[in-house]
């Protein structure tokens, strides 16, 4: 009975190292399939892009060209949950005008 309590122990080890293993190996080949991000650097300028507000409105990089400007893209479903994780944003924007800084939602 003992013996029978060791074999198994040890096997229930081997499926675990063995399901550890293909965990990896599955992560690593999925990680190799997804395209390489290229994020902005410190100073360089921000690509050309047209999108739509909240409201409805079109918006563009170029239309505020030299301005300081913080846009918040989001889905129009998650929309209210990003407005909720930027608590206070609202109280901000008197000091934000007077910084000539946008935000779009």
């Amino acid at each position: 009975m003992e013996t029978i309590l060791i074999i198994s122990s040890v096997l229930l080890w081997v499926m675990i190292l063995l399901n550890l293993l293909l965990t990896l190996g599955l992560s690593r080949r999925l990680n190799a399939r997804l395209p390489r991000m290229d994020f902005l650097k410190i100073g360089q300028p921000a690509p050309s892009f047209t999108a739509q507000t909240l409201q409805g409105e079109t918006v563009t990089l170029s239309s505020y060209a030299r301005r300081a400007v913080a846009f918040v893209f989001t889905s129009p479903h998650s929309a209210n949950r990003v407005v909720r994780s930027f608590p206070g944003s609202k109280d901000y924007t008197p000091r934000l005008n007077s910084l000539e800084l946008s935000w779009f939602w």
